[in-house]
């Protein structure tokens, strides 16, 4: 009996040595497990705190950009930024040249691959991670790439018909209507042309030199250099050595808006009392205002709806930026308008283009002195720009006669050259136009034609 309450005796403590020995084993995992535990807690705040997440997109590091390479090119140049914290989310992390969005190709936390977007402009390059931070790059400069043709025209002298069939003579204005058809001022044959999308040529109005208000051929003009579409089927016409400005209908009807006929002078006041001296470029505003680029008197001119003429800038011929009257150009010869009311004008003087503020305030958006440099303000340079017109965004095209470009200068005077400057492809371009579709057209003056850029 005593034996066998020995043996129980000896067995409970057997029993609970082990289960001593277990809860023991199970206390030392479940340390071990806090410890494991605590150690991934201790990493995962740390990634935290370093701003990765588990795909290393830098939550709250602010991406920075160290290189952009190249800074210039054409539609489709493969750009490389170099830099930091731009995780690696390639269908979530943006591109903007000139807020233009580019290709993303790749990206890793270092690196991202694009390509340039077609007609991006120039700009600054921006890159947006896939967690929404920013950055802004330096600038990018875009290449336009510029597919030149013919429209119209290729020998001196006057027929109407299509293609290089046609014939102008010596030629400076263009304008465009919402058709896509191109109007044109005939100097040397006195006549305004017209243009359609496929070529073909026909005169609207003006017969031999001289003055005279009219119909088709009764219409008479001498040497007009400005066209401008005002909407409607109407057009107005800056008739040079008549020293007026005349409108005309799609149908071809002219009347003289302003001037006095065959008299040279300065004069503000209403209709045939004003006075001009080579009026060479005119534009219209979307009130209805008329704005002329008054050569020889080297002021700009505006013309109301009522037909009131008063000087809006310049004074006598020079250079100086200011307001009003203390203003000075030296023959003004193009001349557009934007749709804030800003004005610019092309100085084929003083190789400048300039900008008038509704107010009448004269400041230089481009131009220096003579020469052919792309670049900013007055860091660029130009050679006799002469046409000029305005793109919905803004962008200035000039028509650059004395070295025979076609340049681009951006609201903030960012000035390119598009078109000329590897090849002699133009002879003195003296006008430019721009239809809706963004399609340039250029009087090739000493070509005798009329040509066509698409830009991207």
């Amino acid at each position: 009996m005593n034996h066998h309450r020995f043996s129980v005796n000896s067995y409970a403590k057997s029993s609970l040595k082990s289960i001593a020995n277990q809860l023991s084993f199970t206390k030392s995992s479940f340390i071990g497990t806090w410890i494991l535990l605590m150690i991934l807690l201790t990493v995962f705040t740390s990634c935290s705190k370093n701003g990765s997440d588990n795909n290393n997109n830098n939550i709250n590091t602010d991406p920075l950009i160290d290189i952009v390479s190249p800074l210039t090119g054409p539609k489709n140049t493969a750009v490389m930024i170099k830099g930091a914290h731009f995780g690696n989310d390639v269908s979530k992390t943006k591109v903007y040249i000139n807020g233009v969005a580019a290709t993303v190709s790749s990206v890793n936390d270092a690196t991202i691959w694009c390509k340039v977007p077609v007609k991006a402009g120039s700009g600054i390059v921006k890159v947006v991670t896939a967690n929404g931070k920013t950055v802004n790059g330096p600038s990018f400069t875009y290449k336009y790439t510029a597919t030149i043709t013919t429209l119209a025209g290729g020998t001196n002298g006057y027929a109407d018909g299509t293609g290089t069939a046609a014939q102008f003579g010596q030629s400076n204005g263009l304008c465009n209507d919402s058709a896509g058809n191109v109007y044109m001022v005939d100097y040397f044959n006195s006549k305004v042309r017209m243009v359609t999308p496929a070529g073909v040529v026909t005169t609207i109005a003006g017969g031999a030199f001289g003055y005279a208000d009219g119909i088709d051929t009764s219409a008479l003009f001498s040497g007009p250099l400005g066209i401008c579409y005002a909407g409607n089927g109407n057009f107005y016409i800056a008739d040079t050595y008549n020293y007026l400005i005349r409108k005309m209908t799609i149908a071809g009807v002219v009347t003289t808006v302003a001037g006095t006929p065959n008299v040279i002078g300065y004069q503000d006041g209403n209709d045939t009392v004003a006075k001009f001296n080579n009026p060479a470029a005119i534009c219209i505003d979307a009130s209805g205002n008329l704005y002329v680029a008054d050569a020889m008197n080297n002021k700009i001119r505006k013309i109301d709806t009522n037909g009131n003429v008063t000087t809006l800038a310049g004074s006598s011929e020079g250079y100086a930026d200011g307001p009003g009257l203390s203003a000075k150009f030296s023959q003004p010869s193009g001349i557009c308008v934007d749709p804030q009311g800003n004005v610019y004008v092309a100085e084929f003087i003083n190789d400048k283009i300039r900008k008038i503020s509704p107010a009448g305030v004269v400041s230089t958006l481009a131009g220096s002195t003579a020469g052919s440099s792309d670049g900013v303000g007055t860091a660029a340079q130009f050679t006799g720009p002469a046409g000029l017109c305005i793109d919905k965004d803004g962008n200035i095209f000039v028509a650059e006669a004395g070295i025979s470009r076609i340049r681009m200068v951006t609201p903030s005077g960012v000035v390119t050259t598009i078109a000329g400057d590897t090849s002699p492809e133009f002879f003195y371009p003296s006008g430019v136009s721009i239809d809706s579709q963004g399609i340039l057209y250029v009087m090739d003056t000493y070509n005798y034609r009329i040509r066509k850029i698409i830009l991207d």
